[in-house]
């Protein structure tokens, strides 16, 4: 992480990141959104843990303390609180708003 980072200036003005819905995917993307303002997570809101719970498995649960996330704080809690793991690849990808 700490190579796009420096490598972000390269980049085009807005990009999105997709990672696992997991406490370390979150503080992946918190990372970056603290470092390059341009960040933009996909499917990592409420609404795709709900969607796709089914898809999870478990991992330990994690009760803080949290990193500040801002818009995504709620999600990121609750996943580390029940302890969830979707692997981003489980995610169909025609739900994503570019093609990979």
């Amino acid at each position: 992480m700490a190579q796009l980072v420096g490598f972000h200036e390269r980049l085009p003005s807005t990009f999105f990141y997709w990672g696992d819905i997991d406490k370390e995917g979150y503080e992946i993307v918190g990372y970056l959104m603290e470092r390059i303002p341009d960040v933009r997570p996909v499917l990592m809101g409420l609404s795709t843990v709900g969607e796709y719970k089914h898809l999870s498995v478990r991992k330990e649960e994690y009760y803080g303390p949290f990193k500040n996330l801002g818009s995504l704080q709620k999600t990121y809690e609750l996943v580390c609180r029940e302890g969830v793991l979707i692997e981003q690849e489980k995610i169909p990808t025609d739900q994503l708003p570019f093609k990979i």
